[in-house]
């Protein structure tokens, strides 16, 4: 399909071609100083698909598009490079799932006298990693920018909230090494790490898909962690409650995001947060139990009653 690029002549124009260029587009440039009707023939002759254009010849693309064309900003167009590789961008989900996996081998490869130490370690590391990884992400992506075709986001909002979930994992491994753990050691640290895996990868969601994928993934390792300590009846009840409860809020979160995609046809946040804007109420049943189903996993008010019996039993 063609592009049409409406730019003055200038670095709008060359990032306009570079992108339409990048995009493997055959492309036409035009004069936005050619008259309206002029510009309006040349594309009903040329019928480009994509209308490039610069903020100050926005208004006129639009006008002389029509409603069967899409037309984009050049300023969009600046994140192409980054948008390519996503392995910057999920370097601190990557870190942790290499920690989980190590750790857990530690459980059959390492002797039993080293095996609290190299576990601790390995996860400790697999979160440090994972940090350092998403302060490079914050510094490097002065803008968001879609992946996976839009369906996470790498920005520095979700780069600082890695930072955070990785000093929590940091903080949870200095306080289980102290807690001194005999039994199910390695395991314990793979998970720990997994679950940090998730979260990372949760805040980086953009669409429902991802953002369902992300909550399930940490809760599954979660749940196991609850009943890890499988000789406690206590850990086994709460592990058991935990998975009944997770699993109801799970089933509430997938039916409101089936309602949403049926009222909006998308699952993309922004693409919902702009239909929105009407009340129609499929819509507003399924937002409704997305959040019921959240609340659920967060342990919100009235949705809490599971949270003193799992905490009391997990190790």
């Amino acid at each position: 399909p063609m592009a049409a690029v409406l730019c003055e002549a200038g670095v709008s124009m060359i990032v306009a071609l570079l992108g339409a260029l990048k995009a493997g587009r055959p492309f036409v440039p035009l004069n936005p100083r050619l008259p309206k009707l002029t510009l309006q023939e040349i594309l009903g002759s040329l019928d480009p698909c994509l209308v490039l254009t610069d903020e100050r010849n926005i208004g006129l693309a639009r006008e002389i598009g029509g409603a069967g064309r899409r037309v984009l900003d050049v300023q969009h167009l600046e994140p192409i490079r980054a948008r390519e590789n996503p392995v910057l961008a999920l370097s601190p989900e990557l870190a942790l799932l290499a920690a989980a996996g190590v750790a857990l081998l530690s459980a059959v490869l390492v002797p039993a006298w080293c095996r609290h130490v190299v576990s601790a370690a390995v996860a400790g590391a697999g979160f440090v990693t994972a940090g350092v990884f998403a302060c490079v992400v914050f510094d490097r992506t002065p803008q968001p920018v879609g992946l996976l075709a839009d369906t996470m986001t790498r920005d520095r909002w979700g780069a600082f909230a890695q930072v955070i979930v990785a000093a929590a994992g940091a903080v949870a491994v200095l306080v289980a090494w102290g807690a001194g753990r005999r039994s199910h050691v390695a395991e314990y640290y793979a998970l720990l790490a997994a679950a940090g895996g998730g979260m990372a990868f949760f805040v980086q969601s953009a669409s429902l898909l991802t953002l369902f994928l992300g909550l399930e993934w940490f809760s599954i390792a979660l749940y196991v962690l609850c009943a890890l300590d499988s000789d406690r009846e206590r850990s086994l009840e709460a592990g058991l409650k935990y998975l009944i409860i997770g699993s109801f809020g799970s089933a509430i979160l997938l039916f409101g995001s089936a309602l949403v995609y049926g009222a909006t046809g998308t699952l993309g946040f922004a693409e919902i947060a702009a239909a929105g804007k009407t009340s129609e109420p499929l819509l507003v049943g399924g937002l409704a139990l997305i959040l019921t189903g959240m609340a659920f996993k967060a342990s919100a008010a009235p949705f809490h009653m599971w949270t003193p019996d799992v905490y009391e039993g997990a190790p």
